[in-house]
């Protein structure tokens, strides 16, 4: 119809339209080549003042491909890797009890899928931006991080981010609770109460399971990589 082609299962296959995903698309990422997808555009902006639809995405995350979609174009491309918990693994001494690995962060990131690379970080380099929650975390909430005073929870907060590793956890849509593994994470990401509840711990297996499906992955940067985040964590913190 007026020579704009139909929807295929392209996009009404996806995870969002099939099984109710709330996220499909992480917009703090987007590549537009403006010659291509420029009439899908207005369609996003358009799409982002219509109540219904904004009240049913977080932010405009949805609507940078669904626009392109209504406007006829598919050849849009998400990257293959869901999103990562970044920061640094916890130490497997810690964790002498599990099958699975962890890393709790309140940053979320992404790996390139063609070079295993870390494309982008969301919610800046500081450990904690919600730094003035560290009072409530350790004296209500016994979110103590292993600190034994608050001030201590509060300089780890205020500190950079330090960036060794990446975990992306399994699909979103598992959810497994063996009752052999009972202290296993029944799911890949498991929110805490620490930084205003922004703190989440991903894990790379859940349930204490072995199939395929139930494994996540994860990623450790190489030694150039690691001081050159350092270096601008510290720039961005104002810790140079």
């Amino acid at each position: 119809m007026f020579g704009i082609e139909t929807t295929t299962y392209k996009t009404l296959g996806t995870k969002y339209m099939t099984l109710g995903y709330g996220h499909l698309l992480e917009s703090g990422v987007v590549a537009i080549n403006r010659s291509l997808f420029w009439p899908g555009l207005f369609i996003t902006l358009h799409l982002s003042q219509v109540r219904p639809v904004h009240e049913n995405v977080w932010g405009d995350k949805e609507l940078f491909w669904i626009g392109q979609s209504i406007a006829g174009n598919e050849n849009y491309e998400f990257n293959d890797y869901w999103a990562a918990a970044v920061g640094q693994l916890t130490p497997d001494s810690q964790r002498t009890a599990f099958k699975s690995r962890e890393l709790c962060s309140t940053h979320p990131g992404h790996i390139s899928s063609d070079t295993d690379e870390l494309m982008w970080v969301n919610s800046g380099l500081q450990t904690c931006r919600q730094a003035q929650t560290y009072e409530t975390d350790f004296e209500v909430y016994n979110a103590t991080l292993g600190f034994d005073d608050k001030y201590q929870l509060k300089e780890y907060y205020e500190s950079t981010l330090k960036i060794e590793s990446a975990l992306i956890p399994p699909d979103s849509l598992y959810w497994v609770d063996y009752l052999d593994t009972p202290r296993e994470p029944r799911q890949g990401f498991i929110k805490q109460y620490n930084c205003a509840a922004y703190w989440w711990c991903a894990y790379d297996t859940i349930g204490g399971s072995e199939f395929p499906e139930h494994q996540g992955k994860i990623f450790n940067f190489s030694v150039e990589d690691i001081v050159l985040f350092d270096y601008v964590g510290a720039v961005y913190v104002g810790d140079n």
